[in-house]
This record gives structure tokens, C-alpha cells and sequence, in this order.
């Protein structure tokens, strides 16, 4: 019996002990120091990334620091100079201030003098970017472009010469337009000894967004203006977060106070990916109808998605993509006009601005702006109210209540007299009525 027991336990030897105390010890030491090595890579990892992107931000800001100050400086200076203008366009002395500027500052598209008549005389930069070279159609000859917009024989024309670097005229290419500088918001709002920058818009010579900084000349009636296009911020955020190799390395984006992206090195996806259209069989007499007509120009609001809005100036949006199948399918050239309030686009339209509404409702107040097309999106109407309210079932809840709408939509005049007991608040656009809702100033928008 009592040998059974003493085989039933076993003593560990000294040396046992030791050496399992000593591989405990060592693999404990060897986890911590991995950990703590895993700890402070880390931490030297993010800290160096924290500091990359620090550098990325404070690099874009002094540059758009820099574009802002070059261009509000440059715009006020020119403004003071007499004799830049004249009868017959921009004056050789003009041009040649113009171009030697455009030279020291490269992001500069464009230096422009708009007249209260509507003219303008334009010098447009061709090594600003490729994109303004491929847009104006110019050869690699060419390396600045002159536009002039004037009256001729009771039409406007555009006449664009192409120009060496030694300022000798290679071609020029003339065109009609119903362009009018004396109306575009940039002139609109030009005062003297001020300069005014707007919002990213589209380019209407260019169809490239870009901002624009304009004051009223000292001398003269006119405004000068200069462009700047976000395709030379994006080639500069490209280069800021490249490598060597010309990978990209980080994301660089710059935004606007009110969240809304003037540009970035990222490029732009899709999340629905619109495959190629079929070009449509036309007739001879179809064909022959697209080769003679002229750019068409198209609205863009640039609040109102997924419709119809903007990025960075450039218009996207559900019927954007529907006008540009059409242009692939036809032949017909569909450029855009943006920057301005669905109300300012209707006065457009029917003074012959622009060529093409679209997204708007076939009501009997817009019955007179002219032809309809077949409807190709139904959007039943919504009302937006603030979390916790009640939920609107029926138009008659909103009596004896503000309610806020886009100024000049169709809706508007139908209220007014089928429901006069609800007191309609006009905003500019559909962002604006939103931060209204927010603000609680309005019940809903619709």
C-alpha cells in the first residue's frame, strides 16, 4: 500500500524548476519587448504620418494662401491702369502686361476686361494647363489666345486668334454667341477698390471650373477679372502627395467652410459606371441639322443632387448624365452653364442665354418657356422636417405655417392659390431651405 502511493507521486528536480522558471522568464521578457516594440513602432509611425499630412495641410494652405494674395493683388493693380482697352479690344500695351503677369504666375488661366455693353476682351494663358490647350483646340504652336466678344451687324460673335510666343497671329476661328459679360455674377457684383472672388463655377469659354477675382476699373466702364482653374490646385495637390515614382501616396482634399470640395489628387469614381451609348442612325437631313447647329448651352444648378448639382464646378447629377448620352448618341455638342439660381436660369432661358432647362416640372406656370420633352424621371414631392415632429400626411397640415421653397420653382404659384393660408418662404437654393429647416426659422421645405 504504501508503495503504490509513493509511485503515484513524482518530485521535481531542482534542475526542472530552474530551467522552467528560466523559459517562463524568457518568453515573458520576449513578449514585452515585442509588445513595446510594437507599441513605440507604431506610435513613430502615426506620429511620422501625423507630421507628413501636417506638412500636406500647412503646404496647401500657404499655397492657397499664396494663389490668393498673387491673384487679389494682381486684379487690384491692373484695375488702376488706364488705356488697357480700347474700340478694338485689348491695347498692345495691355497685352503685354497681360502676358508677362500670366508668365511670373503660371496658375493664371486668364486675364479678362468686360464692358457694361456686354463685350469682352480676353488673353487666355495656353501653358496654364493641358486641359486649356485641349479645350480651346489649340495647335502646340499656339501659346496665348485672344477672345473677343462684340456685337456685329445685331448678333454677338466670338472671335478667338491664335497667337505664337512672339505675338504673331497664327489663325482665327469666329463663331455667333449669346454670351454677355455685363451679366455673368462675376460683373454683377465687381465694385471699385475691391475685389470680388466667387464660388467655383464653370468656365463658359473653357467648360473647366475655376474661380474667378474681379473688381470695377478706376478708368472706364468696365470690369477686369482673373481666372484661376482648380485643374492647376489639383496638379498641385497631385505633385504634394505623390512619391518619386509618381504613385500616390496620400489623399490630399481641400475643402470650402461650407464642406463643399474645391479640389483634390484623388481621382474622381463612379459609383454607377454608364456604359457606352450606340450613336443614333440618322437621316441625311438629321445629320446635316447636327453639323450646323452650334454648341447648345445647358443649365447646372449646383445644389440639388443626385439630380442635378455640382463638385468643384463641374456638373454631375442624374440628368447631366442623361444630357450627355444624348450628345454622345446624336453628335450634338451640350456645353453647361452653372453658378447661378434656378430663378436667374428661367430669365436666362427665355432671353436666350441658354439653350436647354431641364429638370423642371410641365405646369401650366412654365407652359410658356416653350417646346417639353417626354418625361424621363417622376419625383413625387416631400416635406422635411425637423427629427421628432409630427409626420406631414397631407397638404393641408402645413396651413397658417412657414413653409420654405427654392425661389422660381413651379410649386410656388400653386400654393399661392390653391392653399393661401400657407405662408411661402422663397430661398435661393435646396441647400439653403435645408439649413433653414435646421435653424427651425420654417416648418418644412418641400
Amino acid at each position: 500500500m504504501g508503495a503504490g502511493k509513493k509511485g503515484k507521486y513524482k518530485r521535481l528536480t531542482i534542475r526542472f524548476t530552474v530551467v522552467s522558471i528560466f523559459i517562463l522568464a524568457t518568453l515573458l521578457t520576449a513578449c514585452i519587448a515585442i509588445g513595446l516594440q510594437f507599441y513605440f513602432s507604431q506610435r513613430l509611425a502615426t506620429d511620422a504620418a501625423l507630421k507628413l499630412y501636417d506638412h500636406s495641410a500647412r503646404s496647401t494652405g500657404s499655397y492657397l494662401s499664396h494663389v490668393d494674395s498673387q491673384a487679389i493683388n494682381t486684379t487690384r493693380l491692373l484695375a488702376h491702369y488706364n488705356g488697357l482697352y480700347n474700340d478694338d479690344g485689348l491695347t498692345r500695351e495691355s497685352l503685354s502686361m497681360f502676358a508677362e503677369v500670366m508668365q511670373s504666375t503660371p496658375f493664371i488661366y486668364a486675364i479678362y476686361i468686360g464692358l457694361d455693353n456686354g463685350d469682352l476682351f480676353e488673353l487666355v494663358n495656353l501653358n496654364a494647363h493641358p486641359i486649356v490647350r485641349k479645350q480651346l483646340g489649340a495647335s502646340h504652336l499656339d501659346r496665348w489666345v485672344i477672345i473677343e466678344i462684340q456685337e456685329d451687324g445685331g448678333k454677338r460673335v466670338r472671335h478667338k486668334h491664335y497667337y505664337d510666343s512672339q505675338f504673331r497671329k497664327r489663325v482665327t476661328h469666329s463663331e455667333p454667341t449669346e454670351y454677355d459679360a455685363s451679366l455673368r455674377p462675376w460683373y454683377a457684383t465687381a465694385v471699385v477698390d475691391q475685389v470680388n472672388k466667387t464660388e467655383p463655377y464653370l468656365f463658359q469659354n473653357l467648360q473647366s471650373p475655376g474661380v474667378t477675382y474681379a473688381t470695377r476699373m478706376v478708368h472706364g466702364n468696365a470690369v477686369l477679372a482673373v481666372d484661376i482653374a482648380l485643374s492647376s490646385l489639383s496638379d498641385y495637390l497631385h505633385g504634394l502627395g505623390t512619391n518619386l515614382a509618381g504613385d500616390t501616396t496620400r489623399e490630399v482634399f481641400v475643402f470650402e467652410a461650407s464642406g463643399d470640395l474645391i479640389a483634390s489628387n484623388s481621382k474622381q469614381t463612379h459609383d454607377v459606371v454608364i456604359p457606352p451609348s450606340k450613336p443614333l442612325q440618322l437621316t441625311p437631313a438629321q445629320q446635316a441639322l447636327i453639323d450646323n447647329t452650334l454648341p447648345l448651352i445647358a443649365s447646372n444648378e449646383t445644389d440639388w443632387p443626385p439630380i442635378d448639382f455640382a463638385i468643384a464646378g463641374s456638373p454631375q447629377g442624374y440628368s447631366i448624365d442623361l444630357l450627355n448620352i444624348i450628345a454622345e448618341m446624336t453628335g450634338l455638342t451640350i456645353n453647361y452653364n452653372n453658378g447661378f439660381t434656378w430663378a436667374e436660369f428661367i430669365n436666362k432661358f427665355k432671353m436666350g442665354e441658354i439653350d436647354i432647362l431641364h429638370s423642371l416640372m410641365n405646369s401650366e406656370d412654365n407652359a410658356s418657356l416653350g417646346a417639353f420633352s417626354q418625361p424621363y424621371l417622376s419625383l413625387p414631392f416631400s416635406v422635411v422636417t425637423l427629427s421628432g415632429n409630427a409626420p406631414i400626411t397631407a397638404i393641408t397640415q402645413l396651413e397658417n405655417r412657414r413653409v420654405a421653397i427654392p425661389m422660381g420653382w413651379s410649386i410656388v404659384a400653386i400654393i399661392e392659390q390653391y392653399f393661401p393660408a400657407i405662408q411661402v418662404i422663397e430661398y435661393q437654393s435646396s441647400l439653403e431651405i435645408l439649413q433653414a429647416v435646421a435653424r427651425g426659422g420654417v416648418c418644412c421645405n418641400r
